[in-house]
């Protein structure tokens, strides 16, 4: 059976290619099972890199197109009929997804080939996606393996002796700054964005410059826009807090926490937001900050009976939520 490895970074030993992860602050291999010098965290086990561990590194990436219309080809986990996919990261030696995979693109022709149009209330930012079989006659895409820097790598001689620098804030020690306690409580924030909760920071009178955040199960994944959006966004800014570009199925800036994460990943996260509104987009205060939050409703999985029973036991959700510390809740 065709199948579709998950886009991302990756790292070759041997043989063998692995998730490249980030537990706890370190870089490390990731695989779903069990492999000789790997321990187990979360839902899989990894083993940490040294910084001096030299390692073919490189992004997996699948482009193409779909009956005329750009595409990005990521694995569908084996749903069926436009399913959830699985969200589970690839395992050791093995390839994600399954007979099914998943086109994601920006193109508003989508719709007229069956897409469906998902992601934030913000029409002008939503993706459309369509789950289709790999072999699809009319799908075409390549997988391209980018070579990459060792992200691990320990510095030169000469960049200890002139090191970069540090494009993401960091909280200061001792009595924190504006930014500083805004970064604290948006940490404490995050926590509370769970599977199925939507988070919109943004500027009250500007609503164009904002993150927004979308909680799953397995991961929470924050947007930012770029340029097309905000003008004037310094976009060297994001790029060196360690945002993802935007690409042809998504037209914003992008990053992603795993889920569950360390404390440090978490504040990781809330210093590149930071980042992004006060460095990319000019704020000079967090106050000038508002937030809009709510909780979508629970759905069925896909072929699960509809009983009057089941139905009544689902999350109907809720249209507004706030968050303490994020500015005024909009409604």
């Amino acid at each position: 059976m065709l199948t579709v490895q998950k886009s991302g970074r990756y790292v070759r030993v041997g043989t063998e290619e692995y998730p490249l992860a980030t537990p706890g602050g370190h870089w490390a291999l990731w695989s779903r099972t069990p492999v000789l010098g790997f321990r187990k965290i979360g839902s899989g086990y990894v083993r940490n890199i040294a910084p001096d561990e030299q390692l073919e590194c490189y992004r997996v990436e699948h482009r193409g197109t779909y009956r005329g219309i750009p595409v990005t080809v990521e694995p569908g986990g084996g749903a069926s009929g436009g399913g959830e996919p699985d969200r589970g990261e690839p395992g050791r030696g093995e390839s994600d997804g399954g007979a099914l995979v998943r086109l994601g693109t920006g193109d508003s022709r989508a719709a007229e080939q069956g897409f469906e149009r998902v992601g934030f209330e913000r029409p002008e930012l939503q993706l459309w996606l369509k789950f289709v079989a790999v072999d699809d006659r009319e799908l075409r895409f390549t997988t391209t393996r980018t070579p990459e820097p060792m992200p691990w790598a320990a510095p030169s001689d000469e960049s200890r002796r002139t090191p970069a620098p540090r494009a993401v804030p960091r909280v200061p020690e001792g009595e924190p700054s504006e930014w500083g306690a805004f970064t604290l409580r948006l940490i404490t924030a995050l926590r509370g964005v769970t599977d199925r909760v939507f988070l919109i920071v943004s500027v009250e009178d500007d609503p164009l410059r904002y993150v927004q955040f979308a909680g799953g199960p397995d991961a929470l994944s924050v947007e930012a826009p770029g340029i097309d959006v905000v003008v004037d966004a310094d976009e060297s800014v994001l790029r060196a807090a360690g945002w993802e570009p935007p690409g042809v199925a998504q037209r914003n800036w992008t990053t992603e926490l795993s889920l569950p994460a360390y404390a440090i990943e978490y504040r990781e996260l809330a210093e590149r937001c930071v980042a992004a509104l006060r460095d990319a987009y000019g704020l000079k205060s967090p106050d000038v900050l508002a937030h809009r939050a709510w909780r979508d409703p629970e759905q069925l999985p896909p072929g699960e009976e509809r009983s009057p029973e089941r139905l009544a036991s689902l999350d109907r959700g809720e249209a507004s939520l706030v968050f303490s510390g994020l500015g005024r809740a909009l409604s």
